[in-house]
């Protein structure tokens, strides 16, 4: 990494805390575990041909709910770089936000998808700030052909004979990855391929179970990557699931304002932002990557506190948790003012039914020398967002609900088990049940389905509803002219500042509202640091 990969950027320093944080969070380099040296990477960067792209404002249905589509934006590649901390995605005052644990690097699998990724590495903080302002379900990519043509020809793996690619396993710790080909006559043979910081390997070929052959003899299989600087390329940006997670939830809340006569657009990046407690990516969280989450925690969340300054700069209404790590790690910090306490100890379909029909808040009040603050935000924690079976509606039965519902109901349950509907227990031995296309078993078993309904879980509808209770109590109010849901309060510059204004401005003339002072929202953030070191010191979290 450049050491003056900022130079001549803006200077942000004495800007209201949410432009502040677009240098501050891009910047950062505090956790060693991420950067000394950077445990992945390098990879493929990006930046547009135009410093504020209006395709990034072109939202289509398309986009937001097919995962084949991508569109194409003008833009130049960059050197090969670790991808930089993310800031928060959206609306800075959206009335709904998301909560991740941290930002997903995709280019870390040896597929093809994952050798096309590539992250943004703009030429000035303005441009930062504007592609996370409209960012939606998105993340960019260069064609596969463009990766293909920049692939070293020295320490290139090449096939020996016509064949495919078997498997691939990919270190988890390490730059490594041991590729399985097996050639068209039979012979096969196993490839330990191992690359350093300063430069990525890349698979050209997925992994096939088809016997046909995948390439052809000679034919170049994976290789080194060497991306000019500076050339024209098409960037693609690609639907992602994780985002794409919280459409269905806002096509919820949409039909409620429809049935009490409003005509809502709700979209995202408007209604809802999405913020993660860490800024870096990494492809997990789980233990096999060996990241040093106490060292990332009280360094990023803790001493840095982005995300408390972030969302103490948003003040959102809703809070939505992409699973129950990402709650645990928020509830580390916030539980002094979480009210009534979030009692956790159930799995997160538990803790989701409980959040979305009992209101739990985080509730921080401050006021000094006539500044008065009220942050109030409903919560919701919801499954991971990553997979697309935690959003599928399902009945589920804890282990001793199971054994009930087989001793009172035998012949159903074995039929539910010979249709294949009942899911192995999950590390909170909890099985899942499919309801889709119940009614034949519904008239053969209408007493047992009755049982299966009562238990039913959909994730999506439940999120819904949860904010639908906001709204009625009208915590949350529509705006008719604009037909998103109201701007949270406080004033935002920004899209609109001294050092930069956006071409469409802000839409919702948040920059034109008295601007809080930055003093006065550091204080706030002290405030919150400071009730989390007393409660600790007390043993209450």
């Amino acid at each position: 990494m450049p050491a003056d990969e900022f130079e001549g950027f803006e200077d942000l320093s004495n800007e209201p805390i949410e432009v502040g944080l677009v240098a501050q969070v891009t910047q950062c380099r505090t956790c060693n575990w991420f950067w000394r040296p950077p445990p992945y990477g390098p990879y493929p960067s990006f930046d547009f041909k135009e410093a504020y792209p209006e395709a990034l404002r072109e939202r289509t249905s398309l986009q937001f709910k097919d995962k084949q589509f991508a569109r194409s934006i003008p833009g130049k590649s960059r050197r090969q770089a670790i991808a930089n901390p993310q800031i928060l995605h959206g609306c800075r005052k959206a009335p709904i936000m998301t909560i991740g644990i941290n930002p997903n690097l995709t280019g870390f699998w040896p597929t093809t998808q994952g050798a096309r990724w590539s992250y943004p590495l703009f030429s000035s903080f303005a441009r930062y700030a504007y592609y996370y302002r409209h960012r939606t379900t998105h993340q960019e990519s260069f064609p596969i052909e463009f990766i293909r043509e920049h692939v070293k020809k020295d320490g290139a793996l090449r096939a020996k004979k016509a064949g495919r690619i078997k498997g691939v396993s990919r270190d988890m710790v390490k730059r490594a990855a041991t590729i399985e080909i097996v050639y068209e006559d039979g012979e096969s043979e196993t490839h330990r391929q191992i690359w350093d910081p300063e430069r990525h390997f890349v698979l050209l070929f997925d992994r096939s179970s088809d016997d046909a052959a995948q390439f052809r003899a000679n034919e170049l299989i994976g290789g080194f990557i060497d991306v000019p600087e500076g050339a024209d390329v098409p960037v693609e940006q690609n639907v992602v699931g994780y985002y794409q997670r919280v459409i269905p939830i806002l096509e919820q809340v949409s039909a409620f304002l429809r049935s009490r006569g409003k005509l809502p657009n709700m979209e995202m990046a408007e209604d809802v932002c999405q913020l993660d407690m860490v800024a870096c990516a990494s492809p997990g969280w789980g233990e096999t990557y060996e990241i040093d989450k106490t060292e990332v925690v009280r360094k990023c969340v803790n001493a840095n506190a982005w995300v408390i300054k972030q969302l103490i700069q948003s003040n959102p209404k809703v809070i939505i948790f992409s699973g129950r790590s990402a709650f645990d790690m928020f509830n580390e910090i916030f539980n002094p003012f979480v009210v009534p306490s979030m009692w956790n100890h159930m799995d997160v379909f538990g803790l989701l039914k409980m959040s979305a029909r009992d209101p739990h808040y985080l509730e921080i009040k401050y006021s000094e020398g006539g500044f008065d603050y009220h942050l109030r935000a409903r919560l919701v924690i919801a499954p991971h967002f990553s997979y697309d079976n935690n959003f599928v509606p399902h009945s589920r039965f804890s282990a001793e609900e199971w054994d009930r519902f087989k001793e009172n109901f035998s012949e159903a349950a074995a039929d539910l088990e010979n249709e294949n509907r009942v899911s192995e227990p999950n590390r909170d031995n909890y099985r899942g049940i499919s309801v889709e296309n119940l009614k034949a078993f519904q008239d053969k078993h209408p007493v047992a389905t009755i049982v299966i309904i009562q238990n039913l879980v959909d994730p999506s509808a439940l999120i819904g509803q949860g904010i639908a209770q906001e709204i009625l109590m009208q915590n949350i109010p529509f705006n008719e002219e604009s037909a998103h849901l109201e701007r949270t309060p406080g004033s935002c510059q920004f899209c609109v500042n001294k050092v930069w204004s956006f071409p469409e401005g802000c839409p919702y003339g948040k920059d034109k509202e008295a601007a809080s002072t930055q003093y006065a929202l550091t204080k706030i953030v002290d405030y919150v640091i400071n009730r989390l070191g007393t409660a600790e010191e007390e043993g209450k979290i």
